[in-house]
């Protein structure tokens, strides 16, 4: 999570300073997933085969992981990182009951009570026009409908986690991270072409930031994959706070963006959130 942080403030951090567009950045952590990953496994002699009964689960985790990764990135455009990122955290709360429905995991009256404090915290956190005002807004620029963007990000995320912890230990955990690198060579490129007004000509030093910051983001998927093929669900995904944190304070140190009680109230009720959803998890492990 913390590499994850870290790619997602570059890419924003260069976003902000017109030296690479989000997608532009995405597109190099594509190619970096696959080729390293690739390399990775040639050098360790850890096998890429895949039985075909997990083949389309495989290629669903690569569409709904290229989905929301696209969303994810596109929104950094559009909105602050610690508002994206905390509609992005939404997804242990989609995990939770995503695994309940498909992966037989319990769900619990406690962990039903976190979805919805979880829940709850996000608008506090990203306090939509409809509930708070305009005024409320003047550090983001996509509008109330434009959080659906992120929301969809997380949406999918949610589905990709899951289907990665079906798995469990029965795929190798390089595979799935192919297969989505794979997704975002094909998809990021066309929807960099696609929003070719936030992408600014390259430079030798966005080169060479982009593929850094891919880096980070290719080792921290090949850990999240890992973790959550070992972890239940809800546990791995729920780490994911620490993102949410940290993007509050480079807001506030880096880009100079407040954040006021409502807000930070708001990310206090999705801490306690996921503190109830993980006790419960490790409590019934």
């Amino acid at each position: 999570n913390v590499l994850f942080f870290l790619n997602f403030f570059m890419t924003k951090v260069l976003s902000a300073e017109n030296s690479v567009g989000p997608l532009q950045s995405l597109t190099f952590r594509g190619y970096l997933q696959v080729f390293g990953n690739l390399l990775f496994a040639w050098y360790r002699g850890y096998p890429l085969t895949v039985a075909p009964k997990y083949h389309r689960l495989m290629m669903w985790r690569a569409l709904s992981g290229t989905i929301g990764v696209i969303a994810v990135y596109y929104a950094f455009s559009l909105f602050s990182q610690s508002t994206v990122l905390t509609v992005l955290w939404t997804n242990p709360f989609i995990v939770a009951i995503a695994a309940a429905c498909f992966l037989g995991e319990t769900l619990a009256v406690i962990e039903i009570i976190s979805v919805i404090v979880g829940f709850l915290g996000v608008l506090f956190v990203t306090k939509p026009t409809i509930l708070f005002g305009d005024e409320q807004n003047e550090q983001e620029k996509g509008s109330d409908w434009h959080l659906l963007i992120p929301f969809i990000g997380a949406l999918s995320a949610g589905v990709s986690y899951t289907l990665i912890r079906k798995t469990k230990s029965n795929v190798h955990f390089v595979i799935p991270v192919v297969y989505f690198g794979v997704g975002i060579m094909i998809a990021a490129p066309i929807g960099a072409m696609l929003d070719s007004a936030n992408n600014p000509p390259m430079t030798w030093f966005g080169f060479f930031s982009a593929t850094f910051s891919g880096s980070l983001a290719c080792i921290g998927q090949v850990c999240m994959s890992r973790g959550l093929q070992l972890e239940k669900a809800a546990v791995a995904t729920a780490i994911g706070f620490l993102q949410i944190f940290l993007s509050f304070l480079s807001d506030y140190l880096y880009f100079g963006i407040p954040k006021d009680l409502i807000q930070m109230g708001g990310s206090f009720l999705i801490l306690t959130a996921l503190i109830g959803l993980t006790y419960r998890k490790v409590q019934t492990k």
